[in-house]
């Protein structure tokens, strides 16, 4: 072994030391990073199961406070009786436990994720871009799950990703709808009621 071949293997030693320190950092935040994406996913796909499960007869009056607007606006998406929002947030504090990311601040991550997402999907506004919509829910695509047309009662029923709408055939197509949605439940219902959810 010459001088040169030793002095090549401890450059290229160094080199990847150098290179381990400097990446190592990065590799954390990018797991970190990556956790938070799969954390958003799976609390994304837990949201979905569980307002399919509200669309259903068991649970329809715990959801029914929130579709009852007669017309779409920003503050539609909090409106949520109290078993309806426990029901909602119990998948993305089940998801932050379970991936081991809940650090102190994660509580009022996920409120504020949760209010700009529920405020942006309810805007007043009949907004969509066809390819957006396959990644994540515009208010024209929230807005046809609000309507009071029957067809759509159980239709885009995503929260965040619209994935889950495909592919568990919940999916309505914006493109196909018209613009000239109504709105409501179609029934009088005590206030008390709903905000309670009976």
């Amino acid at each position: 072994m010459t001088i040169e071949t030793v002095f090549l293997q401890l450059t290229a030693k160094a080199l990847l030391s150098i290179l381990r320190r400097i990446a190592s950092p990065l590799e954390h935040v990018r797991a970190r990073h990556l956790g938070h994406f799969r954390s958003a996913a799976l609390a994304d796909f837990g949201h979905y199961w569980v307002h399919r499960l509200l669309h259903t007869r068991y649970l329809w009056r715990t959801h029914k406070w929130h579709h009852s607007p007669t017309y779409m606006y920003w503050l539609a998406g909090v409106r949520g009786s109290v078993i309806q929002q426990t029901l909602v947030n119990m998948p993305y504090i089940g998801a932050a436990v379970f991936l081991d990311i809940a650090p102190w601040w994660m509580f009022w991550a996920i409120l504020l994720k949760n209010v700009a997402q529920n405020d942006f999907m309810h805007l007043n506004r009949w907004w969509g871009n066809r390819w957006l919509e396959w990644i994540i829910v515009t208010p024209r695509y929230h807005h046809i799950h609000h309507s009071d047309d029957p067809a759509h009662y159980r239709g885009n029923l995503a929260a965040l990703f619209s994935i889950w709408d495909h592919l568990f055939g919940t999916y309505v197509d914006p493109e196909k709808v018209g613009r000239n949605l109504t709105f409501g439940i179609g029934e009088t219902v005590s206030p008390v009621r709903l905000v309670i959810g009976l």
